[in-house]
């Protein structure tokens, strides 16, 4: 895991007018998993305020920075540029700048919740703000003058990336996030799951057989329940926890573990 965070450029601290980013109220996003996905999704759709346009052209400098260095491009993955934009959003509503949520939630939860299948290796985050005024020549730079910044940008293990740019009350709010796609599931899991739910999973290859699963509290890490196979057990995760799927793979005499969907009973 890595992950990096800078505040620079200028930017003037203040409160925002809630027109601008009203999808995110004062509480923030729901609590409940369902809910959660629904209102980060409604939100993004709705806004107005990120910039579509600046977060391509950092892509395009990203990619245009892998390719000198002698490494492969990596692939903007819809669901990280939703978990990437539904915390811009969130920051630039509640003026603050941080890796996780008032609420605690990180990115590998923003992750986990949006993408149903993807099983992911290794991860990690940006998270600067800077002046609305800041081209992307400017912000690539800002990140690639920082340490951890810039080794996310160049990170050899990282396939996918997500960003999510929201301009408000002068300011723009940037969120990156990366992850490597170890894996998938042959069938997305459902936000909710009753009893026993089917899984089946692969590492990014194609090799490698699943033998094995757990679930933990994604607020406490503490283990709930796990097995092996392919069912999914919920019987043990009670109605207010929101779980994270983790699952093992074997391939040869290599055990991979690999970070699945977040769930909720």
């Amino acid at each position: 895991m890595s992950l990096a965070f800078a505040a620079a450029g200028g930017a003037v601290l203040s409160s925002l007018a809630m027109a601008d980013t009203r999808c995110v109220g004062a509480g923030g996003y729901a609590s409940d998993l369902s809910n959660y996905i629904a209102e980060t999704n409604l939100c993004v759709e709705e806004t107005d305020v990120l910039r579509a346009d600046v977060e391509q052209e950092l892509a395009d400098r990203v990619n245009a920075a892998r390719t000198d260095l002698g490494l492969a491009p990596i692939t903007r993955r819809g669901s990280l540029d939703m978990a990437a934009k539904a915390h811009a959003l969130d920051m630039a509503s509640r003026d603050y700048v941080a890796h996780a949520d008032l609420e605690g939630r990180d990115h590998l939860f923003r992750i986990r919740a949006m993408d149903r299948e993807l099983l992911v290796g290794d991860f990690g985050a940006n998270v600067i703000k800077l002046a609305a005024s800041t081209s992307d020549a400017q912000l690539f730079q800002t990140l690639s003058q920082d340490e951890e910044n810039a080794l996310n940008l160049v990170r050899s293990s990282f396939s996918d990336m997500g960003i999510g740019i929201a301009e408000a009350d002068g300011a723009l709010y940037l969120v990156m996030t990366f992850a490597e796609a170890a894996g998938k599931l042959e069938q997305p899991i459902p936000p909710q799951i009753e009893g026993r739910q089917s899984m089946s999973a692969s590492l990014e290859d194609g090799t490698g057989a699943q033998v094995g699963w757990s679930i933990t509290d994604a607020s406490t890490g503490a283990l709930v329940t796990n097995g092996t196979f392919g069912r999914l057990r919920a019987t043990r995760l009670d109605r207010e926890t929101v779980g994270a799927v983790d699952i093992i793979v074997q391939d040869g005499a290599r055990l991979t573990m690999v970070k699945g969907p977040l769930v909720a009973r």
